[in-house]
């Protein structure tokens, strides 16, 4: 060691060292007895010689040390046998062979201005006589006590111990220990509360005697206390205070300790230590003052240890050899602690000792004390360095060697013994106690530059050289032998030799056996280190001794970059990078971000490199750990587009960089990255980021291209689409067409939902499916969504501008484009599973995201490795869905796999993958929910999950299935399992799909339900065991099916007539059934269905489906099944359940099973709106958001803490609940969750799967047909499409606005089909005939003909008893009569049409054909000169003359109406001559209408009273009452209905006949759909009293 940590320095001797062993040395005095004091700045040593002389030495830092020599008594009496200094180090006591105690004022001897209170002599010494006589003393302690006395206590030769008050001068107590007193130590608890003394005899017994303690009481008069703000007092109990020693104050024997265990008091680690050193074993332990536990500490100390003292951080250790060679050694704290266990071995630990010195020969060491150095002490030692270094020498002088020994010779320890334990290897790394050494230093490691801390500059000098001030100064000792005075001092602070080994000499590993052995901070030296190295170019050696300090990769990479070591930098970021998992997660994130900026600043210095740019890629797509924000923020700052979406697209975040990129005013998206966004289905993003700016950026066609790629954007932005149509060519006006097809689910249901509502052209705004999941509306041209009148017209529009198109391309030979755009389409039924419950967990959607919770087994919950994997785990969020911003609108739970369905019609799967249920490809295990990429180009609609399989449903109706198939479940027609998901082939144009432990079933569109997998247990309902590979169609299910539910073994479906089937029975209900059976058979009885069998649908046909009686109000809006137990969810909101109830399942509040469905009475006056079942136990969310929940909680499922009060549960529901075990029997509120999703209520409507067909309307018959393919032979969407949407959506568009859309597109067929269905036939005719002229350019009378023929039947037909009829007649042949004149057209074939109607279109016509006539005169007057006018139209004479005789008869019979008398006149005479013609009045006496309404009312009244009462016959009245008892006993029953037909019913058998009303119009030939619903919604209300008996009104239908 160059640099050693200690020195020992000889302050003082008595007399010359010795030159060598075995000399003697020069004689002189020896030191007998010694006493030190120190106390900040100050110490006091005090030293008895053998020649009878006292040698004080008074230290103060700063000034010159003071020493004085002080001559003793001759008189053999009174020499001094034991001294001590008082508390204060102001005192001398001394204690002589016959007992006399003398006080001596040490320090005022020596300071004789020191602020002493003087209790004794000042100029000379106190003597104080023994009252009473003793044996010779041994030792003295100074006792200040707790109440300010000052005590002595002296321990003698026979095993006294005497208390003499210094104060009064006499003896105050005693107490004895039977031996010779040794040693005596005062110890004071780290409270101060209790003092004790130690007593060491000679033989090795160790005692302690209580000497005094505090304690807290009661005043003795309270009102003295309170009054001084005081409850309690404290109380001083002493053993001085007692006149008869009580057993708390005698002395005790510690028996815990040997006779070869020696005790003493230490000062360290900021407390009073007790230490038991036993030098058998060269070991001592450590114990706290009280001994009130075992060792705190255990060392191993060299062997022929004697005096120890004890440091925070090293032990003072003397050692003598059988030469008598005393060494003193440095012992490390930290490398010599061993165990209890340990220590009972006798192995030494040399490696303990860090420094060695050797004293001078003949010397014995008499006491080692404690000093503390000022922090300026190394500062004034470093000029002391630089001198010569002289051996310690003696001083022949016996005169000067007492006071001249001030010399500072310097003992130089072992170099060797501190090379070998220095250069020691080890491999462990151990941190010191950083709280007494955390100065400037310490807190490096929190700092960016080291230089801010150690005030040093960036130069190799400064970084190496270390302020004193700011290392640790470490405690050293005064060793007081029989010849003198050493002092062992730090040489320098650790730190600065740390940093010495480290950098200049490079030995890394002595530096690390430093730190280690002083417990310092190494991270923080090692941390300096290397800056020093990494300002010296050093950056290999740097980075070692960055990786050894354990810094923040951060900081290192930081400190790289400060000294332009870019290419460091990066080969450490990948290098740590490249190991995953190894580092913090806040560390790694800093990095990573710190990664994301050098690799931008890489890519824009050096854009061409595309190995830069491939390697930056890599990094953000294979790493999850940088901030997402800011990266995207980064790369939209830099224009790097395409990273900037591959970045966005991998973690769901396109939305934000849009934003991002608008902010950094980039609108303009290339082809390329906006092919791939729509690819990839982030249409939505591009509408909706920045208000729509990206959308409006867009050209036209793009725009469209956009919108097309998601039905539901075209169907919000209207009208930005409208000012495009012009623009665009024929193949997207096609797609447009598609997506606006009323016919088609997407439209259609918002069409049925408005007419629902309002039976008229209503202005509720239409969303589909995926828009109503959501609150956000989508900008268009007008600020808001479109309503269905928008969305008509625009479907027209475009149909009107695609067949102009046609007809032009036609003429000009213009090619026909026909090719298909694929749509993604919305499944007819909301499939959107709020709440799933699987067989031990359960998912919930809130509005702060997924909640899953229950068993956490095989990460089926989703929350990561930060969960074990078992045990019960509250409801907690799903974070990776969070943190991805995935907007989940449906989850599904299975039996350790979890399912969860995105708006965007992705799926994410997490949990157990052992047989592929989770369709990533693999059979691994995910605890985070993970993308089922093989499903990304799929749009999805529902998912849903089985014991170890799945299913999904996508938009085109296709079922995808993977997982588990053993049994064929998976319909592939094997028995293979599947880690992808692959398409049922057998199975088109589904609807739902729902899965059980081993089976599968589909609803499709037609209302038919298949079913494939395990049918053991009859849960296929095919009739037989058989397993099914294929989907098999389930028969003898009476009417379409809307919904289907599978439990674990069996399936449960729903009718559209409300008929409830199941078919199938859990095993546990099969072996009850035989139980029964046989212990039926062995009874020789008929055997009688359990309520298990029938509640689980068993009778004769155990295979088969079965009926289940279900008396519920409402249309059933849900089912769920479980193991043995289903739920049934109405309109109304209310929870129908049945089955068995062993856990509660039912929640019902007992156990007892239930055959057929009954209202769960404790969600009552909570409307429901979603329920879910579990294998046993069951879960609902109502309107609110709040969720309940009931059943069996072995594993946490219901989400609530068992130990929880039965009261603060039960006031959530307002009843009284209890705990059975583990099962919750009644609903019970979760709490602790935020609300779950509700749908709107326009998903709560009924929509049937008959409804979605076709655009099918009571009042429209027949339905609207599918319009893409009308046009049979022509293109999609031509002419008859166009005039199929006229006439059946004619309320949802306004017709002025799409007939002047047709006028500018000279669409005159259309337009005539609009006036045909406002019933204006005369202008109808027109627009008629005027398309007649543009399609042939020579035009057949015949043809025209026939138009006229007609629509003067529809008008005739039409305008029966209407006002306006007359003027009707007048347009339509006005307009007849313009467009033969002006075709010119010949007139033989129309007279025959028109002689039909004569009877009521002659005096119209004689009145159309009068007024032609005469304008036509008018006119050729008034232009002789022009062009001749137009041609009249001219009829046969004969025709004139029918004409004019039908029109007189007319008058004369009074027929011609009121409203063409006036024109009939004035065709006849002249607009100039008034009326000669009588015309009578063809009016009639009527009835007045109230007339009529009276005479209505007394027919309806003739017989009412005359019957207040039915009469009931014998049989009829037992019937209805159950009793035969006599008709005036007979009571009517609370509820019962009497018809005046002669049926009655009890209510009961009233609800029994109107579902066998309901069943049977439904199944008869000639089905009245809206009839039946209608009437049995009246048969079923509470509000009314039926009108007519359900059995009459049944026969009335099917007799007729």
């Amino acid at each position: 060691m160059k640099t050693p940590l200690f020195e020992v320095v000889s302050q003082l001797r008595t007399r010359p060292a010795a030159p060598k062993r075995g000399v003697s040395g020069s004689s002189g005095p020896s030191i007998q007895l010694c006493n030190w004091w120190q106390e900040g700045k100050r110490a006091l040593l005090v030293l008895l010689c053998d020649n009878g002389f006292l040698l004080l030495q008074h230290i103060v830092e700063g000034r010159k040390v003071n020493t004085r020599q002080l001559p003793w008594f001759q008189h053999p009496g009174k020499a001094i046998r034991a001294m001590t200094l008082d508390p204060r180090g102001t005192w001398l006591v001394c204690a002589s062979v016959r007992g006399y105690l003398y006080i001596v004022p040490a320090l005022l001897l020596l300071d004789p201005s020191a602020a002493v209170k003087v209790v004794w002599n000042k100029d000379d010494v106190t003597e104080v006589k023994p009252t009473v006589r003793h044996a010779p003393p041994t030792c003295i302690e100074w006792w200040y006590t707790f109440d300010d006395k000052q005590i002595a206590i002296i321990g003698t030769e026979i095993g006294e111990l005497v208390f003499v008050d210094l104060i009064l001068g006499r003896e105050v107590a005693s107490t004895q220990v039977r031996e010779h007193v040794a040693t005596m130590d005062l110890i004071r608890d780290d409270n101060h509360s209790t003092v004790h003394l130690l007593v060491q005899t000679q033989s090795g017994i160790q005692w302690r005697l209580l000497l005094e303690q505090r304690s807290s009481i009661l005043p003795e008069s309270p009102g003295t206390a309170s009054g001084l703000g005081f409850e309690m007092i404290d109380a001083i109990d002493s053993f001085l205070h007692t006149d008869e020693l009580r057993p708390e104050f005698m002395p005790k024997v510690l028996n815990q300790f040997t006779d070869d265990v020696r005790l003493s008091v230490q000062q360290a680690k900021g407390c009073s230590l007790l230490m038991a050193q036993d030098r058998s074993r060269a070991v001592c332990k450590v114990y706290d003052s009280g001994l009130q536990r075992s060792a705190l500490y255990v060392y191993r100390l060299p062997l022929d240890s004697s005096h120890i003292l004890l440091t925070d951080r090293l032990m003072f250790v003397t050692t003598a050899t059988r030469d008598t060679q005393v060494k003193l050694n440095v012992v490390s704290n930290q490398m010599s602690e061993t165990s209890a266990e340990e220590s009972q071995t006798e192995e030494t630990n040399m490696h303990s000792v860090i420094q060695s010195f050797t004293l001078p020969p003949q010397e014995q060491v008499i006491a080692l004390y404690r000093k503390t150095f000022p922090p300026d002490l190394l500062n004034k030692l470093e000029s002391l360095h630089s001198q010569s270094q002289e051996r310690i020498h003696g001083n022949q002088s016996e005169d000067k060697g007492v006071l001249a020994s001030q010399s500072q010779d310097r003992i130089r320890g072992n170099q060797s013994e501190e090379k070998s334990v220095l250069a020691s290897q080890s491999q462990d790394r151990i941190h010191g106690n950083q709280s007494d050494e955390k100065g400037v230093l310490a807190s490096q490691s929190a700092k960016d530059s080291p230089s801010s801390s150690m005030n040093v500059d960036q130069s190799e000098a400064d970084l190496t050289k270390m302020d004193f001030s700011q290392g640790t100064l470490l405690e050293g000792c005064v060793v007081v032998t029989t010849a003198g005075v050493y002092e062992c001092r730090p040489r320098t602070v650790p730190e600065q030799l740390f940093l010495d080994l480290a950098v200049k000499a490079g030995d890394t590993a002595s530096a690390e056996k430093l730190g280690i052995t002083l417990g310092l901070d190494m991270n923080m030296l090692y941390e300096v280190s290397a800056d020093c190295m990494l300002s010296q170019g050093e950056v290999a050696q740097a980075v070692k001794l960055y990786q050894l300090s354990k810094a923040p990769h951060s900081k290192r990479i930081k400190k790289l970059a400060q000294y332009g070591h870019m290419t460091e930098v990066m080969t450490h970021l990948k290098q740590v990078l490249s190991k995953p998992g190894e580092l913090p997660a806040k560390e790694e994130k800093q990095l990573c971000d710190c990664a994301l900026h050098c690799y931008t600043q890489q890519l824009l210095q050096h854009p061409d490199r595309p190995a830069i740019v491939e390697s930056f890629r890599e990094f953000l797509m294979d790493n999850f750990h940088y901030d997402e924000q800011a990266a995207l923020q980064l790369l939209a700052s830099q224009g790097l587009q395409e990273l900037l979406f591959e970045v966005a697209k991998a973690r769901a975040l396109v939305p934000t960089a849009l934003e991002l990129l608008a902010q950094h005013g980039t609108l303009y998206l290339s082809g390329t990255i906006l092919s791939d966004l729509l690819s990839k289905g982030y249409s939505q993003a591009i509408c909706t980021a920045a208000a729509g700016a990206f959308l409006k950026a867009l050209s036209s066609g793009e725009m469209v291209r956009v919108l097309l790629t998601q039905p539901d954007l075209a169907l919000a932005h209207t009208g930005m689409l409208y000012s495009c149509i012009p623009q665009l060519e024929d193949s997207t006006l096609l797609g447009l067409a598609r997506v606006f097809d009323p016919s088609k689910p997407l439209v259609s249901r918002a069409l049925h939902m408005a007419r629902a509502r309002h039976r008229t052209t209503s202005s509720s705004s239409v969303m589909s499916i995926s828009s109503m999941d959501s609150d956000q509306s989508h900008p268009d041209g007008g600020g808001r969504a479109a309503n269905t009148r928008e969305l008509v017209q625009f479907f027209l529009y475009v149909l009107i501008v695609l067949n102009y198109r046609r007809d032009h391309h036609c003429e000009s030979g213009g090619p026909e484009t026909t090719e298909e755009v694929p749509v993604k389409r919305k499944p007819p039924l909301s499939q959107a599973a709020v709440v799933s419950c699987g067989q031990q967990h359960m998912a919930l959607l809130t509005e702060e995201g997924v909640y899953t919770w229950g068993k956490a087994h095989l990460g089926r919950l989703g929350h990561g490795h930060l969960l074990g994997d078992s045990g019960y785990v509250p409801p907690m969020r799903v974070e990776t869905l969070s943190i991805q911003q995935v907007q989940v609108i449906s989850v599904s739970c299975g039996q350790d796999h979890t399912l969860a369905l995105c708006e965007n019609g992705q799926v994410y799967a997490w949990g157990s993958s052992t047989y592929g249920q989770l369709g990533l490809g693999d059979w691994d295990r995910q605890t985070h929910p993970t993308l089922v990429t093989h499903l990304k180009d799929v749009f999805c609609v529902a998912v849903t999950t089985g014991q170890y399989h799945s299913a999904a449903l996508d938009g085109e109706g296709r079922v995808w299935t993977w997982g588990w198939g053993v049994h064929g479940q998976l319909g592939q027609g094997n028995a293979e399992n599947l880690n992808k998901p692959h398409v049922v082939a057998a199975v088109q144009n589904a609807v739902q799909v729902s899965t059980g432990y081993a089976h599968t079933a589909v609803l499709t569109r037609s209302g038919e339900v298949f079913t494939f997998g395990c049918g053991l247990h009859g849960q296929l309902g095919h009739g037989s065991t058989d397993k099914v590979s294929v989907p098999q169609r389930v028969q003898g299910i009476m009417g379409k099916v809307a919904q289907v539910a599978c439990g674990l073994f069996h399936t449960v479906i729903i009718t559209s007539s409300q008929q409830v089937y199941t078919f199938g029975r859990h095993p546990q209900v099969w072996k009850q059934y035989l139980q029964n059976s046989r212990r039926q058979a062995r009874a020789s009885t008929s055997y009688t269905q359990s309520p298990a069998k029938h509640a689980m649908g068993l009778s004769g046909e155990l295979f088969k489906p079965l009926w289940v009686q279900c008396r519920v109000e409402g249309r059933i809006r849900q089912v769920a099944a479980g193991a043995v137990h289903n739920l049934l969810l109405t309109s109304s909101g209310e929870v129908f359940s049945w089955g068995m109830n062993n856990c509660g399942q039912l929640g019902h509040g007992g156990r007892s099973e239930v055959t057929i469905p009954k209202v769960v009475h404790a969600l009552s006056g909570r409307p429901v709106v979603a329920i879910a079942a579990g294998e046993d136990f069951s879960a609902a969310v109502d309107r609110s958001g709040k969720v309940w929940v009931w059943g069996r909680n072995s594993h946490g499922q219901l989400g609530i803490d068992m130990k929880q009060s039965s009261s603060s549960s039960s006031s959530s529901l307002g009843m009284q609940m209890s705990f059975i075990g583990r099962d919750v029997l009644t609903p019970l509120q979760l709490q602790g969750i935020p609300g779950a999703i509700v749908l709107r209520e326009e998903e709560d409507n009924d929509v049937n799967v008959e409804d979605e067909e076709s655009l099918e309307d009571p009042d429209d018959e027949p339905g609207l047909p599918d319009l893409s393919t009308v046009d049979k032979g022509g293109p999609s969407y031509g002419r008859q499409a166009l005039k199929a949407a006229i006439q059946h959506l004619r309320t949802f568009y306004q017709p002025h606005d799409v007939v002047r859309l047709c006028q500018d597109y000279e669409d005159w067929a259309s337009v005539a089909d609009i006036y045909d269905e406002l019933n204006l036939f005369p202008q109808a005719l027109v627009y008629r005939l005027k398309a007649m002229r543009r399609a042939n350019s020579d035009i057949s009378s015949d043809e025209a003909v026939n138009h006229v023929d007609s629509y003067i039947t529809m008008v005739i037909e039409d305008s029966t008893g209407a006002q306006d009829s007359s003027q009707r007649y007048l347009q339509l042949l006005e307009g007849m009569v313009e467009f033969w004149q002006e075709e010119s057209l010949e007139t033989v074939g129309l007279e025959p049409v028109l002689e039909t109607h004569l009877s009521t279109l002659a005096c119209p016509l004689f009145i159309v054909l009068h007024r032609r006539n005469r304008e036509a005169q008018t006119a050729g007057e008034t232009t002789a000169a022009a062009a001749p006018a137009a041609q009249a139209v001219r009829f046969s004479t004969g025709f004139h003359l029918k004409l004019t005789s039908a029109v007189t008869q007319q008058i004369t019979q009074g027929k011609v109406p009121l409203e063409q008398e006036e024109a009939l006149q004035e065709a006849i005479l002249g607009s100039n001559h008034s009326s000669l013609l009588p015309l009578p009045s063809n009016s009639d006496n009527l009835v007045p209408e109230d007339k009529l309404w009276q005479e209505i009312m007394h027919n309806l009244q003739k017989d009412a009273g005359k019957r207040g009462y039915i009469q009931l016959s014998q049989n009829e009245a037992e019937a209805v009452f159950g009793d035969p008892r006599p008709k005036e006993e007979s009571r009517i029953p609370q509820k019962a209905m009497f018809f005046t037909c002669g049926h009655s019913y009890r209510e009961e058998d009233y609800r029994e006949e109107v579902y066998r009303f309901e069943s049977r119009m439904k199944t008869h030939g000639a089905p009245l759909p809206l009839t039946t619903r209608l009437l049995c919604d009246h048969f079923n209300t509470n509000t009314q009293i039926p009108m007519a008996c359900p059995k009459c009104v049944l026969n009335t239908v099917l007799n007729d």
